[in-house]
């Protein structure tokens, strides 16, 4: 499958840089879309720009940073069209194409400042893709059309923008982009399916991925099947307030290669950086948020194989359990690397 993102005003202006409506009658602006001389449009340009130069990016700008990480790291093709012409989204790191120039080449401007570089409705689009829209308007694109070619191919299209877009057949998550777009939840529509694997009494779910080139699974399996004793079974039971049912699994994730090889749990042989680390406990929680609504499971137990990733699994619980909608303790048992995680 393949992600095609539409950034318009709505993705810098959290940050402070002017929608339409705020800039319309701007002096530089009207002469920026009037004048033909390419001297004169390039003053205007420069103008607009010293008048923005204290302007940050904004969460959303890194957040699109960790979508391109996630689909990297799933196999997806992901492409960002920006009707924007600043730079925010590189100065966090991003790659994006800019349909009507960048500020940093003010002549691609002019040069597009009437025609995009790319006309939007070339793109094949095929069954399971997925259109992302964020912060465009009517005004900046004519969406219906493009929603139409999407959905016809058996895609599906996501907006988001502060108010609705009653031209769209699909429903509009209206509110600050910086309060409603998130990897998180949108890593739920970029879900491949989970590897099952019948073992007669029980199922294990298995999700493949890969960071730097090296491909972890993370596994699912019903944590009545793998604790050891009756004593840890009613500790944890007592503890969390709820027996061990069908509903209740353990969280494992490793080196494909360990599993091959048949040497659970070996540590690679470089150490994760600390944006690696992070794409990895996105992931891990992204996937778990996929398998409860698969399995529909009310609690989750993990124990960290090495002493060194208590602090990692410590972050990870403290960062999204709440955001998964489940209660967690942490660091519980004899060696104090248990972690349980109810739904709440």
């Amino acid at each position: 499958m393949k992600l095609v993102v539409l950034s318009g005003a709505g993705l810098s202006s959290p940050s402070g840089m002017p929608i339409y409506d705020e800039i319309k009658l701007d002096s530089d602006y009207l002469l920026l879309h009037s004048a033909q001389a390419e001297d004169i449009v390039i003053g205007a340009i420069s103008s607009l720009k010293s008048r923005f130069l204290h302007i940050k990016p904004n969460s959303v700008h890194r957040e699109l940073v960790k979508l391109h990480h996630y689909c990297q790291a799933h196999g997806v093709e992901m492409t960002h069209y920006t009707l924007n012409v600043d730079d925010l989204i590189e100065q966090v790191g991003g790659t994006v194409h800019h349909l009507h120039g960048n500020i940093k080449d003010p002549k691609s401007i002019f040069d597009h400042k009437d025609v995009a570089s790319l006309d939007l409705n070339s793109i094949t689009w095929a069954s399971g893709d997925l259109m992302v829209v964020l912060g465009v308007s009517n005004n900046g694109y004519p969406l219906s059309y493009l929603e139409s070619e999407v959905l016809a191919c058996g895609g599906s299209f996501l907006n988001f923008n502060i108010v609705n877009n009653d031209d769209l057949l699909s429903q509009t998550t209206v509110g600050d982009l910086s309060d409603t777009f998130s990897v998180l939840e949108l890593s739920q529509n970029l879900h491949s399916e989970f590897n099952i694997i019948d073992l007669g009494d029980y199922e294990i779910d298995i999700k493949t991925f890969s960071i730097n080139e090296r491909t972890y699974e993370v596994y699912f399996t019903p944590t009545q099947f793998v604790v050891t004793s009756e004593e840890e079974q009613k500790e944890l039971e007592e503890l969390v307030g709820q027996k061990l049912d069908h509903t209740a699994y353990e969280i494992k994730f490793d080196l494909q290669s360990n599993r091959e090889s048949e040497s659970p749990f070996e540590q690679p042989d470089n150490n994760f950086t600390l944006r690696e680390l992070n794409l990895l406990g996105m992931i891990i929680a992204s996937t778990i948020k996929a398998h409860s609504s698969l399995r529909q499971v009310t609690l989750y137990t993990a124990s960290a194989a090495e002493d060194n990733l208590v602090l990692f699994y410590n972050r990870l619980a403290n960062v999204y359990a709440s955001r998964l909608q489940y209660d967690h303790w942490c660091g519980f048992g004899l060696e104090g690397v248990n972690y349980a995680f109810k739904k709440q």
